[in-house]
C-alpha cells in the first residue's frame, strides 16, 4: 500500500472486514496485533470474540452511543452485551455517552471528551495557524 509505505507497522490504519467469524479469524492472522484500538461505534462482536480467544486487548476510543443504537444494542443482549464487555477500555465523549455505554454492557467506561475537538493543539500549532489566517486575509 503506496499509503503505508515506510510507517512502522505499529502506525498501520486499518480498515476492518465484514464481521464474519472467518473474516475476523483471516484479518487478525494477516496483521497479528498486540493490541487493537476502533474508534467511535464500530463494535463488532465476531472481531471481539476473535479477539478475546487470542488474548488481544481491545480499546473502544472516543466511544459514543446515541439512544437509538443503544436501544439497538439492548434488542440483542446475548451479542452486544459480551462484546462491549470485551473492551478492556471505554473512552467516552461524553457522561451521557459513558452511562449509555455501560447500559449495554462496557465496564467501567471513562469520559475522555472528544479526542477530535477536545484537544488543544500545541502553541507552537496555534501560532503557526494565526500565521498562515493572518497571510490568507491580507
Amino acid at each position: 500500500r503506496p499509503a503505508e509505505a515506510g510507517r512502522p507497522a505499529a502506525d498501520r490504519q486499518l480498515w476492518l472486514p465484514w464481521d464474519t467469524a472467518g473474516a475476523a479469524e483471516r484479518f487478525l492472522d494477516l496483521v497479528r496485533p498486540d493490541l487493537g484500538l476502533v474508534m467511535e461505534t464500530e463494535v463488532w462482536p465476531n472481531l471481539m470474540w476473535a479477539c478475546q480467544r487470542r488474548a488481544i486487548p481491545m480499546a473502544l476510543v472516543n466511544a459514543r452511543l446515541n439512544e437509538k443504537s443503544m436501544r439497538g444494542a439492548l434488542r440483542w443482549p446475548a451479542l452486544m452485551s459480551p462484546a462491549y464487555r470485551r473492551f478492556a477500555a471505554v473512552l467516552a465523549q461524553t457522561p451521557a455517552d459513558a452511562e449509555r455505554l455501560g447500559a449495554v454492557g462496557a465496564c467501567r467506561p471513562l469520559v475522555t471528551g472528544n479526542l477530535k475537538y477536545d484537544i488543544e493543539p500545541p502553541v507552537s500549532q496555534l501560532e503557526l495557524a494565526r500565521r498562515v489566517a493572518a497571510v490568507a486575509v491580507a
